[in-house]
């Protein structure tokens, strides 16, 4: 399914490139209280949580000798049903590890989100991560 552009925001001008200033480098990256997102990896399980879950990852550009970084960090966990993402994924019910851990915390800057019975199974990863 095809990014749809939802127009105008308020307070922050259009969020698409087009005539006047671009206000993003990239055109989905709303603001995650907005309901849009990078990334969202739905039906999953953390923990020893039985209730499934979605996890919401936002990018944030940042200034790191002299080049822009896009550093992902965990934003937003729960029942995301009417959030968005650029980028979504089904995780079919499988206790996922973030960073190795059982644990997590909003505000977590996310290196990786693997299958807790096989590591090598990646739902999200850093280094390999395309817009």
């Amino acid at each position: 399914m095809a990014w749809k552009c939802p127009g105008r925001r308020p307070g922050r001008g259009h969020c698409c490139p087009g005539p006047g200033p671009r206000v993003t480098s990239r055109p989905w990256a709303h603001t995650g209280g907005s309901g849009y997102y990078d990334f969202i990896l739905r039906n999953v399980l953390i923990g020893n949580e039985l209730e499934k879950t979605s996890l919401a990852i936002q990018f944030k550009e940042s200034l790191v000798h002299n080049e822009i970084k896009f550093i992902p960090i965990l934003t937003e966990i729960g029942n995301l049903k009417d959030k968005f993402g650029h980028k979504e994924i089904d995780g079919n019910l499988a206790n996922v590890l973030v960073n190795s851990q059982n644990i997590i915390e909003i505000g977590s800057v996310i290196s990786v989100i693997s299958n807790k019975k096989d590591e090598s199974l990646k739902y999200f990863d850093k280094n390999c991560f395309e817009f």
